[in-house]
Formats: C-alpha cells, structure tokens, sequence
C-alpha cells in the first residue's frame, strides 16, 4: 500500500429511540449504505447500535462529507420518537497506514471523536486525526 494513501474510519452512534430499535437501526443502515458509495468502502454494524465506516484511499475531506451527508440523512428519515426524532452522532478520523499504528488506532481515534460529540449536543459530526 501507498504511502500516501490514506484511510479513513467513521462511527456512527447514539441512535435514540429505542421503542422500535430493530426497525429504526434498518432504515439507519440503509442510509448508511447508500452513503458510503464506493465499492471498496465497507459499512458494517460495530456493537450494538453502533456503525463503523471503513473508506480506502479517502481524505479528511472526503469522510467529512460522507459523515456530513449520514447525519443530515438521518435527520432526514425523520423518524419520530419520544424526545423529538431520530439522530446520530458520528466520529471521523483519518491516517496514513504504517508499521507503529494498528487499525486498531484508527477506529479508537474515531471513537474519541464520536465520544466527544454526545457533549458537544450529540446529532453531529465530530473530526480527529490519528
């Protein structure tokens, strides 16, 4: 692999409204899905309620906008619930793949961010950088 090329992890949590999870946690899959795009992105269920993105060879840039468009998908399913609607949070983060870091690395960087945006407001993005 490139040096240059870049990989990128987003989370996807704090899915709130549980009374129908099984079938709030479908359609939020399906967005996430038809989000991810590319054909070597891999979008897989992580735990519980969480989501993790995997994009190959993706800038900062590019997660962003992809993290940006989950949430606003999301919000735009507008499934209703006892404290309003339906939302995500979602933690980004990119790095360039060497021998001193784990993948492992990656997805704990993303995690850190998603962790920082539940009080921060949650229903948001969060960025950080490995």
């Amino acid at each position: 692999m490139s040096e240059t090329r870049k990989i990128a992890a987003i989370l996807v949590s704090d899915v709130v409204g549980f009374s129908r999870l099984a079938k709030v946690l479908k359609q939020i899959a399906h967005a996430i899905q038809t989000g991810a795009g590319r054909s070597n992105d891999l979008a897989a269920r992580y735990g519980g309620e969480e989501f993790v993105i995997v994009l190959v060879d993706a800038s900062m840039e590019h997660a962003n906008e992809i993290a940006f468009r989950l949430v606003q998908s999301v919000r735009d399913l507008n499934i209703p619930h006892d404290c309003g609607r339906v939302t995500v949070s979602v933690g980004v983060a990119t790095t360039v793949p060497n021998e001193n870091e784990s993948p492992n690395d990656l997805v704990k960087a993303a995690d850190l961010a998603l962790f920082r945006a539940k009080p921060e407001g949650r229903d948001r993005l969060v960025v950080d950088g490995v």
